[in-house]
């Protein structure tokens, strides 16, 4: 049940992030960059994403990334030429295709990188491809960006264990072609999804795609070196996750016993030898009970104690219990625990400034990540296409100050979204003072959100 393939997740739920006596023990020998990955790899990114997907711990961080990374107006360029009328003509044209930037111009560019941060978060990559896209759908011909479904890049080779070589002399690990200096210069992607043929055999023919027009967007830093592929961001937190979910079912249990019952009866032990009705409560006859309705009503014999169940539910560890094991996720997922519960009841205002501060750094990574391997090469290409096309309209003048290296056409700056100062009176003295010691620009204050590249 572990091994289904992601379509069928809505039918088995939680099972795919459920842990069992079924579970693989965890041998570390021969550890290596991908080996590791091949192994077990596939198996968590099934249950990162049935976590991240069905999930309300795991789901309110993904909205909350997403949210935050990209926003409701995303990540765009502010184009850097050095020539201003070049500028305007660049930043029109980019709100002209961002409008359809898929190839059937039906998703604008920030749900194409809503889409991009939810995949990053469920398996920890993303695959953007950038082809040319023919006229569709009111759109000229130009340039696209096609996410694709990582489940296409198989983990292992035609699903075995072992890499191959390609017959250029390449090496082809985790569907990812690597010369001898270890460059990466093709994805070998499955031509059908792995669930469409799931019942007659999987597939197994693949469409090389050269690195030059796709990006595989990995965080390879935080990994060890020579890693491929992804590792989704809620391993770390599987184990925890599933906890809190058997101690909230086992608390919440426990308070729907105890509010069903208020008053229960105990019969005091008889003499030596002696036989032990089976109940203290009974009916008018004399008959004991063994359970209890609405409306019932009996009668206690008079050897019976009465004991009335105390209002204190589900129990006064629990709610501490689990705020423990939220902070637990919130480390794993880089991310505050205040943010991750939408509880501020017990969050002092020090502490809540401390983790928003902290929270951006990680924000402000992944936004770049964004730019670099999702948003600027589609951007670059666009600008080449509308200088290639005519529609990027140069004078004499400014083709000479391109030749002379004077106008850089790819020049840009991202604009990414920013956030709510913590505390707006101490951080506009702080800017202040940034301003008249000369550590920052007036631009780059009131554009504290532009990444320049």
């Amino acid at each position: 049940r572990h091994l289904v393939y992601r379509d069928q997740h809505d039918v088995f739920g939680m099972d795919a992030g459920r842990m069992s006596r079924l579970d693989a023990d965890f041998s570390p020998a021969m550890l290596g960059p991908n080996a590791t990955a091949e192994n077990y790899l596939d198996l968590a990114r099934r249950r990162s994403t049935s976590l991240t997907e069905h999930h309300p711990i795991n789901s309110g961080a993904d909205e909350t990334r997403i949210n935050t990374v990209v926003g409701p107006q995303g990540i765009y360029p502010q184009p850097d030429t050095g020539d201003r009328e070049i500028d305007k003509q660049l930043s029109a044209m980019w709100w002209r295709i961002a409008e359809g930037c898929d190839p059937s111009r039906t998703m604008d560019i920030v749900e194409s990188q809503w889409e991009a941060v939810a995949e990053y978060a469920r398996v920890g990559e993303w695959l953007a491809h950038y082809p040319v896209a023919p006229a569709f759908n009111g759109f000229e011909a130009g340039p696209a960006i096609e996410m694709i479904d990582t489940d296409r890049l198989p983990l292992t080779d035609a699903f075995s264990m072992y890499a191959r070589k390609a017959p250029n002399g390449n090496i082809i690990r985790q569907s990812v072609e690597v010369d001898s200096y270890g460059r990466v210069v093709a994805y070998h992607v499955l031509k059908e999804h792995p669930s469409d043929n799931a019942v007659f055999g999987h597939p197994t023919e693949t469409i090389r795609i050269p690195a030059t027009q796709a990006r595989l967007a990995i965080r390879r830093g935080k990994y060890r070196p020579g890693r491929l592929r992804g590792v989704p961001w809620a391993v770390a937190v599987m184990g925890t996750v599933r906890m809190e979910d058997s101690f909230q079912e086992a608390g919440l249990v426990a308070a729907k016993t105890a509010a069903c019952v208020s008053v229960f009866a105990t019969q005091t032990a008889g003499a030596p030898g002696q036989t032990t009705p089976g109940s203290a409560f009974t009916d008018a006859d004399g008959q004991s009970l063994k359970t209890i309705r609405p409306g019932l009503l009996g009668w206690f014999r008079g050897s019976g104690e009465i004991k009335v169940v105390g209002g204190n539910l589900p129990g006064p560890q629990f709610e501490s219990a689990i705020g423990v094991q939220h902070r637990r996720v919130a480390a794993g997922l880089s991310m505050s625990a205040s943010v991750l519960s939408r509880d501020y009841s017990k969050a002092t205002f020090s502490a809540t400034r401390a983790e928003s501060l902290e929270d951006r750094k990680t924000w402000r990574s992944v936004q770049k990540m964004v730019w670099l391997h999702h948003t600027a090469p589609f951007y670059h290409a666009s600008v080449d296409w509308e200088k290639l096309s005519g529609r990027l309209v140069l004078t004499p003048e400014q083709v000479a100050r391109i030749e002379r290296g004077e106008i850089n056409l790819h020049g840009v700056k991202a604009v990414c979204p920013g956030w709510e100062w913590v505390n707006p009176q101490q951080e506009a003295t702080a800017g202040e003072t940034s301003l008249r010691s000369g550590t920052v620009s007036y631009t780059h204050l009131r554009a504290h959100e532009t990444i320049a590249l």
